[in-house]
């Protein structure tokens, strides 16, 4: 303590030295919007299906399916290495898909744009899914689980 008044009584002169104590900050969650991420998804797959702003055309079995790289890449471990890898498929804009049926990629791409799918017992068949399809391990697990219920 130090005396700020030396003509004053020592009771109304004293000065506590101790730091004010800080306030407690009050933490704030981050703002998440659900609803903003799933329309961002619905105008991409409007784009898509518009074939504007795609940059990469995929090809299987006749037909042909525009699509972001980034969209795809962001949804599955197989095309983001190969399109972000020393593949060739990174830079190609026409990517042919041979391991892959035409329909299973359309649903692939389908789901990967709109997190819906719909199953069936013709498409949970294993000749037409894929490595490619099953690197998207959300929808890996709904078949897996859709099949044992339904298709015993």
């Amino acid at each position: 303590m130090y005396y700020l008044f030396s003509h004053l009584p020592e009771s109304h002169t004293k000065m506590e030295t101790n730091p004010p104590q800080e306030e407690e900050k009050v933490v704030i969650p981050p703002y998440r919007s659900s609803e903003c991420h799933n329309k961002s998804f619905q105008v991409m797959n409007a784009l898509r299906e518009q074939n504007q702003l795609c940059d990469v055309l995929l090809k299987a079995g006749g037909n042909e399916i525009p699509a972001h790289r980034v969209v795809l890449a962001s949804s599955s471990p197989y095309f983001l290495a190969m399109f972000t890898g020393e593949l060739s498929e990174s830079r190609q804009t026409v990517v042919t898909m041979r391991e892959i049926d035409s329909h299973a990629l359309e649903l692939l791409v389908q789901y990967v744009y709109t997190a819906e799918i719909e199953v069936t017992e013709d498409n949970v068949q294993v000749r037409n899914l894929p490595n490619c399809l099953f690197s998207c391990m959300s929808l890996l697990f709904v078949f897996r689980v859709l099949v044992k219920q339904n298709y015993r």
